[in-house]
């Protein structure tokens, strides 16, 4: 297996698109079972291993949280490109703060959210169904309202998601 454990790979503020692009074509060749496991890798051990990505981490889901902020449906297009150009620096960090969102009851985010994803990166749209999956797999909230018969809001969002970005 290719080691692609480059752990400042995504921490430039301003990575070029192409650059998300060759990243992409090494990576689409493998299964996804090993995209994935690099992508946790570049998300959980890469920022505990050096301490300088910790900083960036903060700082980017801190301007992405901000960015998450100002989405809304009238100028999804204006600040979904802002979230995109994060997304391309930092996808894993950017989108684990949408995922939290989305499980803050913010449901009112789930179509903007999903057409800012328009404009990502094939690479970008492959971690953002890893945070996707990662997200749902999460065992420390319940899937189910406390009536137990009918699933959690933010199960709900999540679920309508995938569902509107295909649609």
């Amino acid at each position: 297996m290719i080691s692609l454990e480059t752990d400042h790979l995504f921490d430039v503020s301003s990575t070029i698109a192409g650059l998300v692009n060759e990243v992409w074509q090494v990576l689409k060749g493998l299964r996804y079972e090993d995209r994935y496991s690099l992508y946790g890798f570049w998300k959980g051990s890469a920022p505990n291993r050096y301490p300088e990505l910790q900083v960036v981490t903060a700082a980017t889901e801190k301007e992405a949280k901000s960015v998450m902020r100002r989405i809304n449906k009238e100028d999804v297009k204006q600040y979904g490109r802002m979230f995109a150009k994060y997304a391309h620096s930092n996808p894993q960090i950017v989108f684990a703060a949408a995922m939290k969102q989305l499980e803050g009851g913010y449901d009112n985010m789930v179509q903007p959210l999903v057409d800012a994803c328009k404009y990502l990166t094939d690479m970008g749209q492959d971690i953002l169904t890893y945070a996707l999956l990662e997200s749902l797999s999460k065992t420390t909230r319940s899937k189910v309202q406390d009536d137990g018969t009918s699933p959690a809001k933010w199960m709900i969002s999540k679920c309508h998601m995938p569902l509107l970005h295909v649609s």
